[in-house]
């Protein structure tokens, strides 16, 4: 056997069930194959280890690693904020006709009748 920094799903699933196999307590009720969690928790795991690995100076993971790219390649690859904690990080469009004003007018004409806007 041979290992790997970057092992493929069909390994991941090897392992996943050789724990089921050894230790048959631990089968998910749940699940068709009975141990998905298990192999996600795996993937978490190795991704954990691909962390410390590439602190360390693992030539394989290190290669990977955006500190190590190009000056003008070295953004990240998805260039997207991802919103904090209780952030908007969706606004719908307005609907059609309608615009900030019109709206802000409407919920103080209903503030003032006292109905609700559901």
């Amino acid at each position: 056997m041979r290992y790997t920094a970057y092992p493929l799903n069909a390994q991941f699933d090897d392992v996943a069930e050789a724990v089921i196999v050894k230790h048959p307590c631990l089968k998910e009720q749940g699940s068709v194959p009975g141990f998905r969690s298990w192999k996600i928790s795996l993937k978490h795991k190795m991704g954990n280890y691909h962390t410390k690995l590439r602190s360390m100076g693992c030539p394989e993971l290190s290669i990977n690693s955006i500190k190590n790219r190009q000056r003008d390649k070295c953004t990240s690859p998805n260039q997207v904020k991802k919103p904090r904690r209780a952030e908007v990080s969706f606004c719908p469009d307005y609907p059609a006709g309608e615009t900030t004003e019109s709206l802000k007018k409407e919920r103080y004409l209903r503030s003032r009748k006292g109905t609700t806007i559901r």
